[in-house]
């Protein structure tokens, strides 16, 4: 959050966690998923539009969220984010970050969901067990 919010101080940025959360996981790792994910909100949405950061735990998990309330993807494009070398619409970046992403967190025994419509914005949903 503090990095977004350096790089871009006029987006509104909201942070909320359950707390103290602990996983067993690299955390280079981690990192990188954080990274690839708010790269990704400020790559691909204008500077000034709100973000949510949220850390909860559930069920034996700690749930990872970033949304924001961008332009969204359209049904086919949702379908192939974790695809490598994929960039919706032909857009900004490598192609890599979501690949990236999905691979740390299934190396860790997690799961990534995405949801999203054309006009609605984007929710990446990290899930990651505690042990």
């Amino acid at each position: 959050a503090e990095d977004l919010r350096a790089q871009q101080p006029g987006r509104p940025v909201t942070v909320g966690a359950d707390g103290t959360l602990l996983v067993h996981a690299d955390e280079s790792g981690l990192r990188q998923v954080l990274g690839n994910l708010v790269a990704n909100v400020r790559t691909h949405t204008p500077a000034d539009v709100p973000v949510r950061l949220g850390l909860e735990r559930e069920d034996g998990t700690v749930r990872l969220c970033v949304a924001d309330q961008g332009p969204g993807l359209a049904e086919e494009d949702a379908a192939r984010i974790f695809d490598r070398f994929f960039r919706a619409g032909g857009g900004a970046g490598s192609g890599l970050g979501m690949a990236i992403v999905q691979g740390v967190v299934a190396a860790h025994g997690g799961d990534v969901a995405v949801r999203t419509a054309p006009g609605a914005g984007l929710e990446v949903t990290v899930t990651l067990p505690t042990r």
